[in-house]
């Protein structure tokens, strides 16, 4: 079950993204276990899967400055 796209720089130091905040709203269903968070360099594969578990919100580290990113959330 898709949940949402996100695409949400943050900026730390000079300016250079290493990191997003990402936040996105609780699926209605009732039996949700949990959320996991999918991204990658733009133009390319999915690279990265994260189980976020329930929270709603990432703060996501280890970006390539300069690299535009895509992120999608299911939940299981």
């Amino acid at each position: 079950m898709l949940v949402a796209w996100l695409l949400a720089p943050g900026f730390e130091g000079h300016g250079a993204v290493d990191y997003v905040h990402l936040a996105w709203d609780a699926n209605t269903e009732t039996n949700v276990a949990g959320y996991r968070l999918y991204y990658g360099v733009r133009g390319e594969a999915v690279t990265n899967r994260v189980d976020n578990r329930k929270a709603t919100t990432r703060r996501q580290d280890g970006l390539r400055a300069g690299a535009s990113y895509f992120f999608f959330v299911t939940a299981y």
